[in-house]
C-alpha cells in the first residue's frame, strides 16, 4: 500500500490527516485524546467547494474557528468562518474562492477563544495547507458525498447552503500577536489595518500662575499653619500682631517653572493615560522659620481624552481633555496690607500702623487637576502640544493655572 505523507501541523498538538496523492483518496484521520484532528482533501475541481472538517477534543472547545486561504494568482487572503457540530466544526471554501482558475489554493486554520485570544493554528501563512485545483474531479471527505460543481460562481453566492460559510471580514484579536499581515489588534478587538502608536514619551514646560486667597494671610495662624510666610521690607519676618481683615481678595502670583518627562499609553482609541515627572527649575520663594524645605521635584497620573473619530491613527490637529492628580509644591509670592492692631502687646519693634508685606505662600502638597489643550501632529508619530490645567491644591490651598507646551514621540 503506498504510504500517505502526513502533515502534522500544531501549536497545542494539533493532528492533522490529508489525502496525499493525485487521486484525492478519503484522508487518513489520527486518532487521540492529544489534540483535533483535521480531515481535508489534497485536490478538488474547478468551481467546486473545498470541504474543511475539524473535530476537537472535549479539553478544547474554542469560540470560533476561522480559515484564512487564497485562491491561486489572488493578492490578499480572505477569511471564513467553520460551523459548530457538537465536537466538530466544519465548513466548505465556496465556489466563487475556488473558481475557474487552476493552481494551488493555500489556506490555514485558527481557533479563538471567546477573548478573541488565539488558543490553536494549524497551518500558517508561511506554511498552508495546498489544494491542487483542477480541471475536472470532485474530492470529499471520507464518507460524506462529493460536493456539487456549480455551473457558475453566481450560483453558489458565499452563505448560500451547499457553496461554504460565510466569509468573515473581521477577525478576532486580543492582542496584536494575533493578528496577521501587518494587521494590528484595534481597540474592538478586531484586526484592523489602521496603525496607531500605542505609547508615547514627552517633554513640555510648564508655568504655574498661582492664585491665593489673601484674608489674614499675615496673621499667627496663616503662617503657622497655612503656608503663609511674611516679610517687611527690612527682610524681617512679620511677627506682629495683624488686625483682622476679612476684604482681602484673592490675588494672582507667578509659580514654579517647570520642566518634566512623561510616558502615556494608549489605551482605546480615544484615550491615553500616563505619568509625568518633573524639576521646578525657578520659583522657590522666602518660607518661614519653620517652614518645610521646597521640593522641587513633582509627580502626577494623567488621563486624556482625544476628541474626535480614531485621532491618533493620522496626522493632524486632535484636541483632547484631560485630568490629573500628583504631588507638587507650589510658591509664590502677593502684596498684602497689614494694619496693626494697637490692642495687643507688640511682639515685634518696627512695625508701622499699616505697612504692605510681602505674603509668601508655599502651597501643597497634594492637586488635582482639570484641562484641555491641542495635539498637533507633523506626521503620526510625532506631536506639538499646548494645554491649559486648573490646578486645585491642598491642605495648603492654592489655585493655579498650569499653561503646558510640549512635544511627543509615539511608537
Amino acid at each position: 500500500m503506498r504510504a500517505l505523507s502526513r502533515a502534522l501541523v500544531s501549536l497545542f498538538g494539533f493532528g492533522v490527516c490529508a489525502a496525499a496523492d493525485a487521486r484525492a483518496e478519503p484522508p487518513l484521520r489520527v486518532e487521540g485524546s492529544h489534540g483535533p484532528v483535521v480531515e481535508r482533501v489534497a485536490e478538488q475541481g474547478i468551481l467546486t467547494p473545498v470541504p474543511i472538517r475539524i473535530r476537537f477534543p472535549p479539553a478544547i472547545l474554542p469560540a470560533r474557528v476561522l480559515v484564512h486561504l487564497r485562491a491561486f494568482g489572488a493578492k490578499e487572503w480572505s477569511t471564513l468562518e467553520l460551523k459548530r457540530s457538537g465536537q466538530a466544526w466544519q465548513g466548505e471554501i465556496p465556489c466563487l474562492e475556488v473558481s475557474t482558475i487552476t493552481g494551488v489554493l493555500r489556506y490555514y486554520i485558527r481557533a479563538y477563544d471567546e477573548d478573541g485570544a488565539v488558543i490553536a493554528t494549524s497551518g500558517s501563512r508561511e506554511n498552508p495547507y495546498r489544494v491542487l485545483i483542477k480541471k475536472t474531479g470532485a474530492s470529499s471527505l471520507g464518507g460524506a458525498a462529493a460536493p456539487k460543481k456549480c455551473p457558475d460562481p453566481a450560483d453558489c453566492p458565499r452563505g448560500l447552503p451547499g457553496c461554504g460559510s460565510e466569509p468573515v471580514e473581521r477577525v478576532p484579536c486580543r492582542r496584536d500577536t494575533d493578528c496577521e499581515g501587518g494587521l494590528l489588534c484595534g481597540f474592538d478587538g478586531f484586526c484592523e489595518a489602521a496603525q496607531r502608536d500605542k505609547n508615547w514619551f514627552s517633554i513640555a514646560a510648564e508655568q504655574d500662575f498661582v492664585f491665593v486667597p489673601t484674608t489674614d494671610a499675615c496673621s499667627r495662624k496663616s503662617q503657622t499653619t497655612e503656608g503663609f510666610a511674611c516679610f517687611r521690607e527690612d527682610g524681617a519676618q512679620y511677627r506682629g500682631s495683624a488686625l483682622p481683615d476679612i476684604n482681602h481678595p484673592i490675588q494672582a502670583g507667578i509659580g514654579p517653572t517647570r520642566l518634566g518627562i512623561g510616558y502615556d499609553r494608549l489605551i482605546l482609541q480615544n484615550v491615553m493615560v500616563g505619568a509625568r515627572a518633573g524639576w521646578a527649575v525657578r520659583g522657590e520663594q522666602r518660607a518661614g522659620k519653620n517652614a518645610i524645605d521646597f521640593v522641587r521635584l513633582h509627580a502626577e497620573l494623567r488621563l486624556s481624552y482625544f476628541v474626535g473619530r480614531d485621532p491618533l491613527a493620522h496626522s493632524g490637529l486632535r484636541g483632547f481633555l484631560m485630568t490629573s492628580a500628583g504631588v507638587a509644591q507650589f510658591d509664590t509670592v502677593v502684596p498684602v496690607q497689614v494694619g496693626e492692631d494697637l490692642s495687643q502687646r507688640s511682639r515685634q519693634g518696627g512695625n508701622d500702623l499699616r505697612q504692605t508685606l510681602d505674603a509668601s505662600k508655599r502651597a501643597g502638597d497634594f492637586f488635582l487637576g482639570l484641562g484641555a489643550g491641542l495635539w498637533f501632529g507633523s506626521s503620526r508619530s510625532t506631536a506639538l502640544s499646548a494645554a491649559l490645567r486648573v490646578l486645585e491644591v491642598f491642605p495648603f490651598g492654592a489655585t493655579v493655572i498650569a499653561p503646558e507646551l510640549g512635544y511627543a514621540i509615539g511608537f
